[in-house]
């Protein structure tokens, strides 16, 4: 727990606005959380956050989900804490994957399988980019997007980390906290499994 707690990023988050499949919340949460983020966040305007846990595979357990009941709030609260908000999108105006910024906190924003991004989250983002593709095929499904995007951003950051000798962003402090959760955790998981 230590160790994973020391690779932690606090500057790169993913923001799933009003999504309504079980599976690709889980596959997100999944994927966020083994590429080391601290934590999600969920847009549940028009629906809500659900898991699955043969999807998640424990991943919850190891990172926190937080809700938020509109774009507006989220956003505020994003950039509260000094996050830039980047949509994945299509059309004019949007960057490359590769030329979102990588040296201040970032928030990947992927609008719903339904109907994409809400009119919160395109026109108050802070930027909109688009994930590149070669083939026929006009989308990635929403997980994979979540995937590609995370980790191209990921790479990148533990690349600035790495030139200053380190392997995460938390403080000491904080990295303790997070294990101590963990630990309880896991402590009120095995109570509740024993009884």
């Amino acid at each position: 727990m230590i160790a994973v707690a020391a690779r932690r990023l606090s500057s790169l988050t993913v923001v799933l606005d009003n999504l309504w499949s079980a599976h690709n919340f889980s596959a997100i949460v999944r994927t966020a959380e083994a590429l080391g983020l601290c934590e999600a966040h969920v847009v549940e305007a028009l629906s809500r956050y659900r898991s699955k846990a043969g999807v998640t595979h424990g991943a919850d357990r190891w990172l926190p989900v937080r809700r938020h009941g509109s774009f507006v709030e989220c956003r505020a609260k994003l950039r509260d804490a000094g996050f830039l908000l980047a949509c994945a999108d299509v059309g004019e105006g949007c960057v490359e994957l590769g030329h979102l910024p990588c040296d201040r906190p970032l928030a990947i924003v992927l609008g719903s399988e339904k109907h994409g991004l809400s009119e919160a989250a395109r026109s108050g983002a802070d930027l909109r980019f688009t994930v590149p593709m070669a083939g026929f095929t006009e989308s990635f499904n929403v997980s994979v997007s979540a995937a590609i995007s995370l980790f191209h951003v990921e790479q990148r950051m533990r690349e600035r980390l790495a030139r200053r000798g380190l392997e995460g962003e938390l403080a000491a402090e904080r990295a303790a906290a997070m294990v101590a959760a963990w630990i309880e955790s896991t402590r009120a998981r095995r109570r509740r499994t024993h009884r």
